[in-house]
């Protein structure tokens, strides 16, 4: 028996805007605003990100505290870059233990993401005056997988692989740049790089891709105004499958994150052919071998896009040579891996309900 074959899921979301207000706010709108709180009535399991304030949804719901809860970590306040104030707040930071604390089972997507939680969790009940349970992290951990986000990885790759550009040796290396038009995601840094890139007249062809928000880090506008030569394509993409496709078409995929906790984006790009070019921080050495990981600088964004001119010229002679470069292997993140255990864990949850 399947998972999809017994259950009916009912999706349950607000507009991702306002951090502050709707990491605190968001239990009112799920407990009271009718459009929100019916679909939340005679539910067998109730799936939560941890974005949600569990502990204050529940205490505001009656009839949820009897049912089974999941709360899943796809990130954490704790591991969120020193410089972004907006989001390494205490507030943000309780509203997400007293949610592992609440809930039944506690799921993070990397092993990276669960260990800086737990790191930064003890450290901040640590800084507490008085009356600081530190010990009640232990009962979290009791009831604590890892099991990451699939994806259809394998159909995927069969679906685009017509669209992978064969390497020749006279054009240039093609590098896409995919992730959310936000801070941490390292803009500046890319920036950087393609700066680089264009005076030094490497043979490097850059695709920026990725969603776009209100506020627009100055670096990406600049890139956008100035289109540098080697800049082949920036915006962003409305069709999946032409944006499927430009992936299938590029050589290497290239992370700048100061900030990633599974790493989605690369993991489709390396899925449809592409070789990471990723820092050695973050999730990333917990499934990128050490060979296609640049030196992480954080304290030097010159020094960073160095390493990554060396990476990326790397690779360029090695395909220039003749050698065979494949992506490192992605199949624990496939559908097929990873279905199993949730669906393992869900059957379990209703058995004992």
């Amino acid at each position: 028996m399947r998972l999809t074959d017994v259950c009916d899921w009912q999706l349950v979301s607000l507009p991702p805007r306002f951090f502050g207000w709707r990491i605190r706010g968001n239990p009112l709108a799920l407990a009271f605003d009718p459009s929100l709180s019916q679909a939340l009535e005679n539910i067998d399991v109730l799936v939560a990100t941890s974005m949600t304030d569990l502990a204050c949804l529940k205490g505001l719901t009656k009839h949820l505290q009897s049912v089974p809860s999941v709360l899943y970590f796809h990130e954490n306040q704790f591991a969120y870059p020193p410089n972004a104030a907006e989001h390494n707040n205490l507030e943000a930071k309780m509203v997400t233990l007293y949610g592992a604390l609440a809930a039944d089972v506690v799921l993070f997507n990397s092993r990276f993401n669960r260990d800086t939680f737990f790191d930064g969790a003890q450290q901040m009940l640590k800084a507490f005056p008085d009356y600081a349970p530190i010990h009640c992290l232990k009962s979290i951990e009791r009831k604590t997988t890892v099991v990451p986000v699939p994806l259809p990885l394998n159909d995927l790759q069969a679906e685009f692989q017509q669209a992978k550009v064969p390497w020749s040796p006279d054009r240039p290396l093609k590098i896409v740049w995919n992730h959310r038009w936000e801070y941490d995601k390292g803009p500046e840094r890319l920036a950087r790089i393609i700066e680089i890139s264009e005076a030094s007249r490497l043979p490097f062809e850059f695709t920026i891709v990725g969603q776009r928000f209100r506020n627009i880090p100055a670096s990406l506008e600049q890139l956008s105004r100035d289109m540098p030569s080697c800049i082949k394509h920036i915006g962003y993409v409305e069709s999946k499958d032409t944006y499927l496709a430009m992936l299938a078409s590029q050589d290497v995929v290239l992370s700048t994150a100061l900030h990633d906790f599974q790493g989605l984006s690369i993991i489709e790009a390396m899925a449809l052919g592409c070789l990471p070019c990723v820092p050695d921080r973050l999730v990333y050495p917990e499934y990128i071998p050490q060979g296609y990981r640049y030196t992480s600088q954080l304290k030097s964004i010159e020094q960073e896009a160095e390493s990554v001119i060396v990476k990326l010229s790397d690779y360029l002679a090695r395909l220039r040579d003749g050698e065979k470069l494949a992506p490192p292997d992605y199949c624990q993140f496939d559908y097929s891996e990873a279905l199993s255990r949730y669906e393992n864990l869900f059957f379990s949850l209703l058995a004992h309900s």
